[in-house]
């Protein structure tokens, strides 16, 4: 093989580094993307397990503290004492489920200020969510070839069905399992759209929970790795813990329910990761 010259050994050099450093680039902002995107997933998550929480504690508020349903009416201190017992359960209960969806809340603040730091202020969040939007391959463009799918799928299906049912001699022979494969076709091309619509769904609300948490104060110095170290180890017990039946005492404890269904645990560097 012909040696290089040292001229044209310099520009093939200089060009390899050059893609080395755009391809490196576009890996870390893929990584910086899904990284972020996993931490509002969680956090998306850890807001529906709050409610949910907060629904079994009314629950088992009301059933320690309140008379039972058809029993006659106490007396009115009676009635007093139990208001004031069902709203000091509740009262705990909801400030528990806060602050664990407060710690929630910060560290995925902590992620998206660390992760871009240029999203500060809302013209910043407008640009990263087109971004993230962008980026996603759940834009509108990308409807077209599922769609498309589908109206092949069925053209194909009715052709099918109708060779099937023809007296034409001509007609091409078609079975019983040549119907039941178009119909397989038709269902997988649905569920591919259905697929895309939910994740598009999913995707524009992990993005929406990021702005709820944008404008918060970042966290104090070391904040924000021992609330990473706390929730860890939360979740490393309730991996040791049974979850006790429905029913049992702490079966709505707001905070183990809170925990419970936040099952992947946002680390202070890189992706989320399950505990």
């Amino acid at each position: 093989r012909d040696l290089l010259e040292p001229e044209e050994l310099r520009e093939r050099q200089e060009d390899a580094r050059e893609s080395r450093a755009f391809i490196r680039q576009r890996l870390d902002e893929l990584n910086a993307r899904h990284a972020l995107m996993m931490h509002a997933a969680v956090l998306v998550d850890a807001e529906q397990a709050a409610k949910k929480a907060l629904h079994h504690a009314a629950i088992a508020a009301a059933q320690t503290t309140l008379s039972p349903a058809g029993r006659p009416p106490g007396s009115d201190d009676q009635i007093l004492t139990e208001h004031d017992a069902f709203i000091t359960h509740m009262t705990a209960a909801e400030g528990s489920v806060a602050h664990a969806l407060g710690e929630q809340r910060q560290m995925t603040r902590d992620a998206l200020h660390r992760l871009f730091p240029a999203a500060a202020g809302s013209q910043g969040m407008d640009r990263l969510r087109t971004h993230l939007v962008d980026h996603s391959g759940l834009g509108i463009e990308h409807y077209r070839h599922p769609s498309a799918e589908i109206s092949d799928a069925l053209r194909e299906q009715a052709e099918t069905r109708a060779w099937f049912n023809s007296k034409d001699p001509s007609a091409p022979p078609v079975t019983e399992e040549d119907i039941s494969e178009a119909r397989a076709r038709v269902e997988r091309a649905e569920q591919n759209l259905n697929e895309l619509t939910s994740s598009r769904t999913d995707t524009l609300r992990a993005i929406d929970a990021l702005d709820t948490v944008a404008a918060l104060a970042p966290s104090p110095p070391g904040g924000a790795a021992a609330r990473a170290q706390r929730i860890v180890a939360q979740s490393r017990e309730r991996a040791q813990t049974p979850i006790p039946a429905a029913g049992s005492p702490h079966s709505d404890d707001p905070a183990a329910e809170q925990q419970r269904h936040t099952q992947h645990v946002p680390t202070s560097h890189g992706p989320v990761r399950p505990a």
